[in-house]
């Protein structure tokens, strides 16, 4: 089965840019855990408020596309 289409999640990011949580908010279901692990693995610019840095959400798209070869 080949499937394709966008995940998107919300990330809730640290101060150091580290990954507290993630919710998926929409996309194939059969793509999501493999959203969620590859999201797992990044890590943020932290986001600074008058410079200094703080905890904020993010949301991610990760598209998964089949090409031809």
């Amino acid at each position: 089965m080949k499937v394709q289409g966008a995940v998107i999640l919300l990330v809730d990011i640290d101060k150091d840019g580290g990954i507290q949580a993630l919710q998926i908010l929409s996309g194939p279901a059969i793509l999501a855990d493999a959203a969620r692990e590859a999201v797992k693995q990044w890590r943020f610019k932290p986001y600074l408020q008058n410079g200094v840095p703080i905890e904020t959400q993010a949301q991610v798209t990760v598209d998964f596309t089949i090409r031809a070869n």
